[in-house]
Order: C-alpha cells, then sequence, then structure tokens
C-alpha cells in the first residue's frame, strides 16, 4: 500500500497517514483488506478535525476535510485515538477501514526500541532510557549513562505510550505507568510521544 498526504497536511492527516503505514506493515496477513476505489472520510465526534482517504488500487491518499462525495463517513472519538462511534456504517468496506486505522499494537519492547530510534538525538530527550514491565519483571536499557529517564507499567500500557496513542503525561497522571525523571524531562517525552503520533 503507497500512501501520499497532501502538502501542508494537518495533525489529522498526518495521524491518518502514519496508522496506515503501520497497517500495511504490520498486517497479519499478506494483503491488507482495502476498500474499493473511492473516497472514504473520517471525523471527530465534534466535527472540528476530518481528513478524507481516496483508495484507488493499492494507492491511498490523504487529505484535509470531508468530501462530499465520500461513499460514507466514520465519525470518532479524539482521545481513540480511533474509538469509532455507535451506529456507524456495516458495510465490507467501513469494516476494512476501521481495521485499517487500528493496526495491531507492537509488543512493548519493539514498541519502545521504535520510540527510542525515533527520538534519540532530540534536545533534551534523555541520554538513557529504562523501561521496565510491571508484569513480567522484564526490563530493557537504551542508550548510554548520562541524564536517564525510566517509564514503568502493564504491557499494553507500554506499548499505547511508545506507539504515541496515550500521551505519556496523561498516562502517568491516571497512574496507568509510572515515570522517573523531571518535570522538564516529561515534557520533553511528551512531545516525543506526539512525533511518534504524527510522523512515526
Amino acid at each position: 500500500m503507497n500512501i501520499t498526504i497532501e502538502d501542508d497536511a494537518t495533525p489529522l492527516v498526518h495521524f491518518v497517514g502514519t496508522t496506515l503505514r503501520k497497517s500495511s506493515e504490520r498486517a497479519l496477513t499478506e494483503q491488507v483488506a482495502l476498500p474499493e476505489s473511492g473516497s472514504y472520510s473520517v471525523t471527530t465526534e465534534d466535527g472540528i478535525q476530518s481528513a478524507t482517504l481516496t483508495f484507488a488500487g493499492d494507492e491511498v491518499h490523504v487529505v484535509h476535510g470531508v468530501d462530499a462525495e465520500s461513499n460514507f463517513t466514520l465519525s470518532f472519538d479524539i482521545d481513540g485515538p480511533f474509538a469509532w462511534s455507535v451506529d456507524q456504517a456495516d458495510s465490507a468496506d467501513a469494516r476494512a477501514l476501521r481495521a485499517l486505522l487500528n493496526p495491531p499494537l507492537l509488543e512493548w519492547k519493539n514498541a519502545a526500541q521504535r520510540f527510542w530510534d525515533l527520538n534519540q538525538g532530540t534536545p533534551g530527550f534523555p541520554d538513557q532510557l529504562i523501561v521496565r514491565c510491571s508484569e513480567s519483571s522484564e526490563e530493557i536499557t537504551f542508550g548510554s549513562e548520562g541524564a536517564t529517564y525510566v517509564i514503568t507499567g502493564p504491557a499494553l500500557n507500554l506499548s499505547r505510550v511508545f506507539e504515541g496513542i496515550d500521551s505519556i503525561g496523561d498516562a502517568a497522571y491516571m497512574s496507568r505507568i509510572k515515570v522517573e525523571g523531571s518535570f522538564a524531562q516529561l515534557s520533553v517525552m511528551v512531545g516525543a510521544g506526539w512525533k511518534v503520533r504524527f510522523h512515526g
């Protein structure tokens, strides 16, 4: 699947493009199920953010806004990030689109590796990141000695924050994960999560 997005894309368009790339990379079968050729739109429940995906074979182009000629529009809760609203279209194309925008999560260690690879060297990012899984007592360390940051939590919660689905700050505040580091580092880590979410 070849994904392109419009120039000067909005955050949602970037997020849709990133999510589609993840689906293409992580397909559990040899071929990703795609909707029929045509345009399909997604919008937040409040209608503030929206995007249209146009499929043509294995080509997908994503632009801002809702195309009036879209086959259908699906709405979602932005906190999901793609937690679909009730009473949505239930055709094969709708199911394919929903599946494409909810790719399988990476295992927490792989998600942490990808998070590190995308963000190491960013100003303020820790020299060393220690990740601990509270369920298995496994621990992995990235980087060398220096400014260190520690994140601990259950495997699922770790995967979600390192994939950029949940904000590290929100997850820590709600006790879904535990963080050890300075407030300044937390701010940088939140930004690192946004980078994965929108550009990973």
